[in-house]
């Protein structure tokens, strides 16, 4: 399993609202991500929030990154560099004091 993220180079949403999609193989997923880039990505619409707009919003696609859910390992990059990307954690602990 392939996980696509990516938006807009200065507002990334973080984490998992970054997700465009996701494939089974490294090919389309590949491919996927590169093609995003200079497309829209198109919010959920919801009345309620959006009562002022006809249509829902969109976000211009500036950066793709390609997540290997089994390795853990970003394979493919696209476009520009996210503001403040580029740290990968290798792990978790506790916060000191």
């Amino acid at each position: 399993m392939y996980l696509i993220f990516g938006g807009e180079r200065y507002y990334a949403a973080g984490g998992g609202y970054d997700l465009l999609g996701r494939r089974e193989s490294r090919e389309d997923a590949i491919a996927f991500a590169q093609q995003a880039i200079g497309k829209e990505g198109v919010e959920p619409y919801d009345e309620d929030l959006d009562f002022m707009e006809d249509e829902p919003r969109t976000t211009p696609i500036e950066w793709a990154h390609v997540f290997d859910a089994e390795s853990g390992a970003i394979i493919a990059t696209y476009g520009d560099m996210p503001l403040g990307g580029g740290t990968m954690f290798t792990g978790i602990r506790e916060r000191k004091a």
